[in-house]
């Protein structure tokens, strides 16, 4: 199946010669997505919640959960060139971003990690003293197989300092088998 953008909320593709191939997969308003196909290519995942511009908007959403079931993942810039599921940021003093999601992905094959994961809090307004939502989950499972990490993963954030910062309430979850 191949796709230049592609929304779901479920998806079980049965051919077990199938890949599934888009530009991006995106998901927004905090839900939960679950991919089952042999093979899975995309350019990047976004499941990262909605910001917050203004007062009048609604308070910044929490990064959304995908759980992928494939043969093997290459997070690598010619494969999935990363992935997001952090909280959405604010731009509006004594807001705190949201909660980060949730990223599982179960293999049978190898999963290598070349580009970044975050699942961490959103950015908090500037210089608002405010400690963000909670960081989120990253797991990642190679059943019969190796997870070989050589970029970033981050759930859970402390970059206080100038500017937008992200501050994480509460512990992230990480698991690599």
């Amino acid at each position: 199946m191949s796709a230049g953008s592609l929304e779901v909320s479920s998806l079980t593709m049965l051919n077990p010669a199938a890949t599934l191939t888009t530009v991006s997969l995106r998901s927004s308003g905090g839900g939960t997505t679950t991919v089952t196909t042999p093979a899975f290519l995309t350019s990047v995942i976004f499941f990262d919640g909605t910001p917050q511009f203004a007062p009048t908007d609604p308070p910044p959403g929490n990064g959304s959960s995908l759980t992928l079931n494939t043969a093997a993942l290459l997070f690598d810039p010619a494969a999935i060139n990363g992935a997001n599921f952090s909280g959405g940021s604010s731009n509006v003093a004594g807001f705190a971003g949201g909660n980060g999601g949730t990223f599982t992905a179960n293999t049978t094959g190898p999963i290598v990690v070349n580009t970044d994961i975050d699942a961490s809090s959103g950015y908090n307004f500037v210089d608002s003293g405010v400690i963000g939502g909670a960081g989120g989950s990253v797991n990642l499972t190679a059943s019969t197989d190796t997870v070989t990490v050589n970029s970033n993963i981050e759930a859970s954030s402390d970059d206080t300092g100038a500017g937008f910062s992200r501050k994480s309430a509460g512990q992230a979850h990480g698991v690599l088998r």
